[in-house]
């Protein structure tokens, strides 16, 4: 342990009870300042209850189960004292400044570092039986109820484009979205989408213009926000992050309380960098996208879980900063 009781109290179960009442505040704010003096208060109360229990007789019951209620909230959610931590210099260093802390909660780091381990071979055999059955179902669907040429032409080009995109290979591109138009019965709008966005890319700046005016002549009134949100995705592909934003922000124009564009900014923010910008729009995301598109909204919470846990150290929570919310026009 990291410390021995020095100080003779006329009453040890006073002293024993104010820790308890102190590390019980401090668990539900833990920072940079105050976590060691949390992590020592942790110390104390464990010794406190072993030699009482050991040398008074009392019934110590009370305390003991206020013992664990710390413990087991810092157990459960290691994630609050580790970032605490984290920003303190590392739990690494507050061991060195603590010689003989051998409680768990010096070790916080290793614990949430085997949490996430589970958690990842946990997604990783979910992901691997979701893959499974839309192989199986594609299967199935591809043989017994075979598409249309004109999707399968669109499909072959539009899984090749954005490695074409990312690679800046932009005249390869472009050279494939014309082969492909020229095998449709009819335009279709995600290729003419890309036509346009690569033609910005190319600087052919009349085509890009001339091509999306068309693509969203093609779409309906009702929808022409996701004409928005598409442009602006494609763009993010094409890395024109600026682009997107306007795409976005012209979507929200349309329809504020639209999920998609929300996820839009929200990869947007993340592909700059903007850790806390990502966090709010994944969030709002969720929100709006909770019943008209529960997958989206899904979605949204793993990107949003995966910030979380690999941003710890870096977000803020000293402070708790108020995330506005747009309200219903």
């Amino acid at each position: 342990m990291a410390y021995s009781i020095n100080e003779k109290l006329s009453n040890p179960v006073t002293q024993l009870r104010e820790d308890l009442e102190e590390a019980e505040r401090l668990v539900v704010r833990v920072t940079s300042e105050n976590v060691e003096r949390f992590l020592q208060l942790l110390d104390r109360i464990d010794i406190q209850l072993t030699e009482l229990s050991a040398n008074s007789g009392l019934d110590l019951r009370p305390e003991k189960t206020r013992q664990e209620s710390l413990l087991s909230r810092i157990e459960n959610n290691p994630q609050p004292v580790a970032a605490a931590a984290g920003r303190a210099g590392g739990m690494a260093k507050l061991r060195d400044r603590n010689p003989g802390a051998d409680g768990f909660w010096w070790r916080l780091d290793a614990l949430l570092a085997a949490q996430r381990s589970r958690a990842a071979r946990r997604f990783t055999v979910t992901v691997g039986g979701i893959i499974f059955f839309f192989a199986a179902l594609y299967f199935v669907v591809y043989t017994f109820f075979p598409p249309s040429p004109d999707v399968l032409v669109v499909n072959d080009a539009t899984n090749r484009l954005p490695d074409l995109a990312m690679e800046g290979r932009w005249d390869e591109a472009l050279a494939l979205i014309e082969q492909s138009q020229a095998q449709l019965s009819a335009p279709d709008v995600e290729l003419m989408i890309w036509e346009g966005v690569i033609a910005e890319q190319l600087g052919l700046a009349e085509r890009a213009d001339r091509v999306l005016a068309q693509a969203r002549g093609l779409i309906e009134a009702e929808n022409e926000d996701l004409y928005w949100v598409t442009l602006g995705n494609t763009r993010v592909m094409a890395g024109d992050l600026d682009g997107a934003k306007v795409a976005a922000d012209a979507a929200l124009a349309l329809d504020p309380l639209e999920g998609q564009a929300y996820f839009l900014l929200g990869n947007i923010a993340e592909s700059r960098g903007d850790l806390l910008g990502a966090v709010e729009n994944y969030e709002r995301t969720f929100e709006y996208a909770s019943e008209s598109n529960p997958q989206l909204a899904v979605i949204a919470r793993v990107r949003l879980g995966t910030l979380l846990q690999s941003g710890a150290g870096f977000f803020p929570t000293d402070t708790a900063p108020e995330t506005p919310m747009p309200t219903s026009p």
